[in-house]
């Protein structure tokens, strides 16, 4: 009897481990056919257009700018200007007092036109052998020598009266009617501001990318007012200092009431590409030796390496390793690996 239900308990053993057996094979048979891959999201690769720019800050600079100053001393005896008024070029400015001079060029005058005579007659005296050449040479070099006095203090008057070097907007006068006027003393100021010019600098690394012709975008700090300009300009060399290379752009548009002076916002478009391949950024994985991304061929995930260019926001711009219809990974990255089956739900594009 013992026996018997020694047996039994056996058998109910062997009984339980083989259905716990063909229920754990079952179980791994079902978690393997019920397996469909990565859920992720992809990304379709297309061209886009892609404009290369950079945002720098810069001044507005007039066309022409000068500081008058005088090249001769003396009383100032007159000021022909509004100050802030708007000048024609060779306009009278200031006049400084010239009598010293005018009587000075009066007296030479006089003497030239005696020396002028005596040479006359003693060229009629040379040619008829009544004296030698050497009297004649005196009074010919006596009259170049008074001309070239009378050519100097001509020069001295001409300098006494300050005139406008070109059309513009004069500034405020730092002197005086009937003030002293030394030899180098500031004036007043003019700006030529029609056309404008916008002064700006690029970082060294942009450096061989800047030609003229170039187009650009400046906006007034605060406003948004705008203008359009063209790189007609830039320096022969980058400066040591900032390592930055200074440009020069003239404004299109002409307008005068920027001031010379203000602060503007720069967009400068380097290159424009029509069929650009972009990617969303968080679809490239860095690596040791450069950057990949995971695409999706045929249901199975492939490792690609790239090459990129650009650097938008929210995009990268990908110069190597795809092309149009490329489908790449845009969620699950950190799971996915090579050979991996994807289960797909496209993105918006």
């Amino acid at each position: 009897m013992r026996r018997v239900i020694i047996y039994m308990r056996l058998g109910l053993i062997i009984l339980t481990m083989a259905l716990a057996a063909c229920g754990g094979e079952e179980a791994n048979k079902g978690a393997a056919t019920g397996s469909k891959g990565l859920n992720a999201d992809i990304y379709v690769v297309h061209p886009e257009k892609l404009d290369e720019t950079i945002n720098v800050t810069g001044s507005v600079i007039p066309n022409e700018q000068v500081e008058l100053k005088s090249e001769e001393s003396g009383r100032l005896m007159k000021i022909s200007f509004k100050e802030g008024s708007h000048v024609s070029k060779g306009e009278l400015l200031f006049q400084i007092d010239d009598r010293d001079f005018q009587a000075q060029a009066k007296n030479i005058q006089v003497q030239l036109n005696l020396a002028k005579s005596e040479l006359k007659r003693n060229r009629e005296l040379l040619e008829a052998q009544a004296i030698s050449q050497e009297t004649y040479d005196v009074s010919y070099n006596k009259v170049e020598s008074l001309d070239a006095q009378l050519e100097l203090l001509k020069v001295r008057i001409d300098r006494c009266q300050i005139r406008a070097p070109f059309s513009g907007r004069i500034g405020l006068r730092m002197v005086s009617e009937g003030a002293f006027i030394s030899v180098g003393q500031t004036l007043v100021s003019l700006v030529q501001e029609n056309p404008l010019k916008i002064e700006f600098e690029v970082p060294e690394i942009y450096s061989t990318r800047v030609h003229t012709g170039m187009q650009l975008t400046a906006m007034r700090a605060g406003s948004d007012d705008s203008l359009n300009a063209s790189i007609y300009a830039y320096d022969a060399q980058i400066n040591s200092g900032n390592r930055n290379l200074k440009v020069r752009a003239l404004d299109e548009a002409n307008k005068s009431h920027w001031l010379p002076g203000s602060f503007v916002k720069i967009r400068l478009a380097l290159e424009e590409m029509d069929e650009a391949i972009l990617i969303p950024t968080q679809s490239l994985v860095p690596e040791l030796n450069g950057q990949k991304v995971f695409a999706v061929k045929n249901g199975v995930i492939e490792s690609i390496q790239v090459k990129t260019g650009i650097r938008l926001s929210d995009k990268i711009q990908i110069t190597e390793g795809l092309q149009e219809g490329d489908s790449i990974l845009t969620t699950g990255i950190l799971q996915a690996r090579n050979g991996m089956l994807v289960q797909v739900n496209p993105a918006n594009n």
